[in-house]
């Protein structure tokens, strides 16, 4: 794979390394794109305080782990007033 100012430019076998900067020896191991997170509650508000991630920290603890992508849960107030109430009698 041939990467260009954090690009990938080339995929294939026995690509030119005359003009590499660097080489990394992969064979052994997997190379995969960022991995997606479908279901995160940053900065949620629940129990009179926040979840511990707003979405600065959160995002960046998701790219330093492989994750490239993620959707936030959206807290619905009125879902969870049923529930509660539903719950309580």
């Amino acid at each position: 794979m041939g990467i260009a100012n954090g690009l990938i430019t080339a995929i294939g076998k026995d690509l030119p390394i005359e003009n590499a900067d660097k080489i990394l020896d992969a064979k052994d191991g997997l190379v995969i794109p960022g991995g997606i997170d479908v279901h995160t509650h940053l900065d949620m508000p629940f129990g009179g305080t926040t979840s511990a991630d707003d979405f600065e920290s959160g995002t960046r603890a998701a790219a330093f782990g492989g994750t490239t992508t993620l959707i936030d849960s959206r807290f619905n107030i009125k879902a969870s007033l049923y529930a509660t109430h539903s719950i309580r009698g």
